[in-house]
Parts: C-alpha cells; structure tokens; sequence
C-alpha cells in the first residue's frame, strides 16, 4: 500500500532529480522565481512615511495590495470601485472587526463589543489577531509547470502583535525578505521529489506609521511530475495534483453516550476569565492550562461555517447548539454519534480511504489557530496581551522519509512539553474530529518592564491524536 494519496490513485512513474540538476525549462523557471526574491532582499527598508503618503515608486518590490475591495475577505465593496493597486492600505471598518471576530472568537467580546472592550480601556472592539495577518510573508508559490503533483510540509507560522487595531484603521503591508533554497537529497538514482525551502518576513503598519504586527513563515513544496501523465489526471484539481500521506486512511471516531457525558462534563468546566486579570504573580511554570474542547466537527463546519462569518447562529458549534433549547430539538446524532443539524449531516460518506477531500474536509491551520487563542484567552482573560502566536503542521510525512528533508532550521514545539520529547504533527485534523486544544507553561521572565509568559500549545482529537503545535507568549499584568 502507498502512503501517498497521488501514487495509490495514479501510480507511481515519476522523473527522477538531482540537487541543483535542471532541464533548461525548469532552470528558466526557477532563475525567474529565485531573482523576483533577489530583487526584494536588495530593496533595503522602505520609509513607512512614504508607503502611506503613497509616493513610493510603483515598481518598489514587497508592497502589498489590500484584501478585497479596500477592505478583509467576504466584504463587498462598491461594484464601481476602482481596483486595488499596490500600496493601498486594507480599511479597517466595523463590519470587518464583526466578521473577523465572530467568525472564530464568538464566544469573546473583546472582538466584536465595542462597549465591553471600552471597559477594558481600549477606543473599540479590537480586529481579531488573524485578521491583520500578512499572507505573502512566506513568498510565493513555486511555478505551477515545475510539477504535476504538489506536496507541501514543515508550514511554520509566528505572529507578533504590538499594537490595538480598531475600525477605521488603514493598514499597510510590506514584505522584507524572502528566502528560497534547493534542499532536495541526493538519492542514487535520483529522487522523484525536487523541495525547497521558502522563508519570509513581512510587517504591518497603521495609518499614524506605528508598526502593528509582525509575520515570519517557513513553508516547503515537493514538486513531482510524471513521466507520462496518466489518464484521468487532471492537474487543475485538488483531488488530483495534491500530494500527502493518506490521511484520510485513519477512521472517524464513533462518540458514545459515554462520550458525550464527558465532553458535556469538559464544556461544563470551560470558563471565560473576561474582565478579571490573571496575574502574571500567580502563574507557575510547568502547569497546564484549562483545556478547550471544540466539535466533533463535520465537513461543513470546515467547509465554511468557521471560514467566514455568515450571522449569529450560523457559527455557532455544537456546544452553543446543544445549549439552546430551540436548535437542540432539531438535532439529532448522524451514523458517527455526532450531534447535527440537517444542514451539517454530510459526512455520510463510509469510512476507509476511499474518503476524498470534500467527504471529509481537513482542519485548516489558522482554523485551529483561532480554536487556541480562544483557550489562551479563557485562560488569561481580555487585561492580558497576546503577544505572539506561532505553529506549526505537517513535519515528513510517513513513507516519505529520505525523498523529502526537514527544515534545518524550522522552529517546533510541543517537544518541550513532558512526553512529547520525540512527537512531530504530521497530517491535519480532519471532519469528524474534534478538535481539543491543550497548553503547557513554559517560562515566564521579565524584559523591558513588561511581565511575559511562554506557553506551548496544541491540538489533538478525542483519541489523543496531535496534529498541530504551537507557542504562545503573552504579557500579562502585575500584582
């Protein structure tokens, strides 16, 4: 049996490379993609001043279009808008910080009241922190006609967040680095996956010049083309091109009354800190943290409900449904125990690998991402600072090891943690999985004046599965 999901499907007659061997076609490619990196990495810093007063060059490399219509994904702006162009900022509006907020945060008000976040000193609600995330601060993806089938893995995300960010804000993206590097192994024979590396850095800045946030992601692509593409193959879809580990081989949890007595019991014990601080005096290196439980969650969760903000009760889970007496009636448990609506019961599909991605969807990384920072800030409660976020997903997939490298200098994490010393995630979550999100204490000090906290943060099943990992730190306040 293949691990890879392309090769069960398609077989396995792939070209052979070697480290830094090109066919004058690739080499082209590849010296296009490797000198538009160059060409930022010799830009030198730009002057902010001149970013928002819009005087720049219009050539200057590194200067980011804004989301959207002037405004974060899932906002329509005016159909006579004039397009986007790069150096606009992305406009901050209060219908931006209500879907980015409820869209993950729902159970905060710190991201969608702007009274409640008044109380706690701050101008208005506050943009949730994914929102102002910068997407080509790892660079761009390699030149699709270098491969037939794509395997992505080692994707690392850090995030720093320095300042508020409030509707009516104008924010200003700028990519400063990019870094993109051959790692393919020499194997006799060749190996049938080419990889690189790919690093980036990139900032945001608000309209007043203040440096808001900070994004720093390494990613790798292992590119494989067929010696003679086979028949049926059809490289523009996703089932087909997308190369990984048959994740999709591990069977759905079948939850029991059981089950369900204990995962009400873990809602039960679920509590939002809110308006009370947690005091960085009275944090203890080496606890635990309260845990989150979220789901199980079926493919149309993943499929949308958690991706965009669609009104009150269309994002709710199940946890909020099962608590309201009025959509609790219309629920009712599917083949696997889990408790749905109708309009979520499709994950109908059987069991096996036969799965496909649309039977049963997969966590996205940033998905689970919001899932803990919704824990971390149960934990801390809304006078804390989450001052970095960071994860990672999908080390070397089983069955590929020697065809595909590690980073060599990828950050990990959950190594720290007792127990997991030689634990690395390497597949996604996957629909009807729930998704329970854990932290450990890792240090606290003091720099600058300001009371930090380290923690190390992850994700597993209700099986006890790891697939993602992470770090937070935060600032908290002082007794």
């Amino acid at each position: 049996m293949s691990y890879c999901k392309t090769a069960a499907k398609f077989g396995d007659e792939y070209v052979k490379f070697y480290p830094g061997v090109y066919s004058d076609e690739d080499k082209a490619l590849i010296d296009s993609a490797v000198a538009s990196r160059t060409r930022l990495n010799a830009r030198g810093p730009v002057k902010v001043s001149e970013l928002i007063n819009q005087t720049l060059p219009e050539d200057t490399p590194g200067i980011s279009q804004p989301r959207g219509h002037h405004g974060p994904p899932g906002e329509e702006g005016p159909k006579d808008a004039p397009k986007p162009k790069a150096g606009d900022p992305t406009v901050v509006t209060a219908e931006s910080i209500k879907r980015t907020g409820m869209q993950k945060g729902w159970e905060n008000p710190i991201w969608w009241d702007d009274e409640y976040a008044q109380k706690l000193g701050y101008k208005s609600a506050l943009m949730y922190p994914l929102g102002m995330t910068i997407a080509g601060s790892w660079g761009d993806a390699m030149p699709t006609p270098l491969r037939d089938t794509l395997a992505v893995s080692g994707l690392n995300r850090i995030h720093y967040f320095y300042k508020p960010v409030y509707a009516g804000d104008k924010l200003y993206s700028i990519e400063n680095k990019q870094d993109l590097t051959e790692i393919t192994p020499y194997v006799d024979g060749g190996c049938e996956y080419r990889t690189f590396r790919m690093y980036g850095e990139g900032q945001v800045y608000n309209q007043d010049g203040e440096l808001v946030g900070e994004s720093i992601g390494f990613v790798k692509e292992s590119l494989k083309k067929y010696v003679q593409l086979p028949e049926g193959y059809d490289g523009r879809t996703f089932d087909d091109s997308w190369d990984c580990a048959n994740w999709w081989e591990r069977k759905t949890h079948q939850y029991t009354d059981e089950d369900w007595e204990f995962i009400k019991d873990q809602w039960s014990k679920e509590k939002r800190r809110g308006e009370e601080p947690l005091y960085w005096d009275d944090v203890k290196e080496g606890e635990y943290i309260p845990p989150k439980y979220v789901g199980p969650m079926t493919a149309f969760d993943l499929g949308g409900r958690f991706q965009f903000y669609n009104g009150d009760k269309y994002n709710l889970t199940i946890k909020e449904k099962l608590a309201d007496p009025e959509i609790a009636k219309t629920m009712y448990k599917n083949q696997y125990g889990i408790w749905v609506d109708k309009e979520a019961d499709v994950l109908n599909a059987p069991g096996g690998p036969e799965f496909t991605f649309i039977d049963r969807s997969i966590f996205e990384n940033s998905t689970c991402a919001a899932f803990a920072i919704d824990m971390l800030f149960n934990w801390m409660g809304d006078r804390g600072w989450m001052y970095k976020i960071a994860w990672d997903i999908m080390g070397v997939f089983p069955g590929y090891e020697g065809l595909i490298p590690d980073h060599p200098d990828e950050p990990m994490y959950i190594q720290q943690v007792p127990g997991f010393e030689n634990y690395r995630p390497f597949s996604h979550g996957l629909a009807g999985d729930m998704c329970v999100c854990k932290a450990w204490v890792k240090s606290k000090y003091v720099k600058n004046g300001e009371y930090f906290v380290d923690l190390v943060w992850w994700c597993e099943t209700f099986d006890g599965y790891v697939f993602e990992e992470g770090e937070f730190t935060v600032i908290l306040p002082k007794k």
